[in-house]
């Protein structure tokens, strides 16, 4: 059926982005397994009391293997990932339209059986035999997380860099409410969309933009301003997430969005190096971040005040220092 082709294209992808292999690590490990069972194999032959005169040379012989295989992973699948991203970049934009399709259908679907499940529990309504309602499906599937991770790698392109935003979005909206959802694959999705951004919403609040002032009053909700609507969903999702480490890659990602839509692409990432040398203290305070300050004056703005970067920073300060002391925020937003 459907989710049988969806399984086998996600395989694709996989294998192409990666060499051939769907998971490197999982590739690496495993042959570091075999070599080390092949010596554990030796050592009960020598314990049993077998001739050991050709364990150095054994050793040595897997140190050569170890070593060649080491090679192979970086430099060999290094070399077929790269034919295999040839392949597929010409057809990148017709493959995430149909993953953007494949999610919307989902997430009406699961949104139907929420309603369902909802009106059989209403008073007078009743489950025929008792039985419980099956789950919903995810949304996004681990290994469709994973696809879209290895697309956005090495995606550079603007126009695709804006669509795998949406995608990446949708899937860490999705994945948050899903317990099931590994937290690894949540934190390489929002890696991925630090770097995206810088792709895809670079000209977003360029000087000379339909929307050029530095501390404009925030975007109203709903707005169809890609950056917007990236810093509304991650205030939200700040707002559900428990998860320490997770909170603090979104506080991060809401500084490098609001620094693009204030600053600029041109502006947004030397800004946000330099200002890496500030405490996390002084950031989000007018008064000290003469950084920000300075590049709102070149722009025309000599007292803008207190903006949306701001506050990212003071959201940013106040999970890291929460995460410190291993404790959640009391402070979302």
């Amino acid at each position: 059926g459907a989710e049988e082709a969806v399984g086998i294209v996600t395989e694709i992808v996989l294998r192409l982005c990666h060499g051939g292999i769907t998971d490197p690590k999982k590739a690496k490990k495993a042959r570091r397994q075999y070599l080390d069972v092949r010596r554990e194999q030796r050592k009960r032959k020598r314990l049993e009391g077998d001739d050991g005169s050709d364990e150095a040379e054994s050793d040595e012989e897997d140190g050569a293997a170890t070593a060649a295989a080491d090679g192979l992973v970086k430099g060999e699948l290094e070399e077929f990932a790269n034919h295999g991203i040839a392949l597929l970049r010409p057809h990148v934009n017709l493959l995430l339209r149909g993953f953007q399709t494949m999610i919307q259908h989902r997430a009406a679907q699961k949104a139907s059986q929420a309603g369902g499940a909802a009106k059989q529990g209403e008073p007078g309504q009743r489950r025929k035999g008792g039985a419980r309602p099956k789950a919903a499906a995810p949304v996004v599937t681990s290994s469709e997380m994973s696809a879209l991770a290895a697309v956005a790698a090495w995606a550079t392109d603007p126009d695709v860099a804006k669509q795998l935003i949406d995608l990446l979005l949708t899937a860490v909206c999705e994945a948050v409410k899903d317990t099931r959802a590994p937290a690894d694959l949540l934190l390489l999705m929002v890696s991925s969309l630090r770097r995206l951004v810088f792709v895809g919403l670079a000209a977003v609040g360029a000087p000379g933009a339909a929307s050029s002032e530095v501390c404009a009053p925030a975007a109203a909700e709903g707005s169809r301003d890609q950056a917007g609507h990236v810093a509304h969903q991650l205030g939200r999702l700040l707002g559900h997430t428990r998860d320490v480490v997770l909170r603090q890659q979104f506080s991060e990602l809401l500084v490098d969005v609001e620094a693009l839509r204030q600053l600029g692409g041109e502006a947004a990432r030397p800004y946000l190096d330099e200002v890496a040398a500030l405490p996390l203290s002084e950031r989000w305070r007018p008064d000290t971040n003469k950084l920000l300050a300075a590049r709102m004056q070149a722009r025309g703005h000599a007292d803008a005040g207190f903006c949306e970067l701001h506050v990212a920073h003071l959201v940013a300060a106040l999970n890291s220092l929460r995460r410190g002391g291993l404790k959640e925020p009391d402070v979302d937003e």
